[in-house]
């Protein structure tokens, strides 16, 4: 079974699994940031849980809560991979002209 798929299992199980805890949670997305799809809401709101999803992949922001995908921060660790991941901001961040500016430098240093 693939690595990746493997994550996936193991993420989806745990989140119905009484005592899965926040490292736990870290350690899957650490090593596939998508698996943060299968977290519950508390997890997906979580800045540490996010951010480690966010390194490892930066579209991994596609799962993550509202409130983090308005958090300026996670948003730019995740454009500072790939400028598509600003698709994927909250709308109150698409709108802020200084973010935007903060995120195409971002994208500059990057290329």
């Amino acid at each position: 079974m693939k690595e990746s798929t493997s994550l996936f299992l193991l993420a989806l199980t745990a989140s119905l699994v009484s005592g899965f805890d926040k490292a736990m949670c870290i350690a899957a997305v650490s090593r596939c940031g998508n698996a943060l799809q299968f977290a519950c809401d508390e997890f997906k709101n979580d800045k540490d849980i996010v951010m480690a999803a966010v390194r490892e992949n930066a579209l991994a922001l596609d799962y993550a809560s509202p409130t983090l995908k308005s958090d300026k921060a996670v948003v730019l660790e995740a454009v500072s991979q790939t400028s598509w991941a600003l698709l994927l901001a909250h709308e109150d961040l698409k709108s802020d002209k200084d973010f935007i500016l903060s995120a195409i430098e971002m994208d500059a240093y990057s290329a």
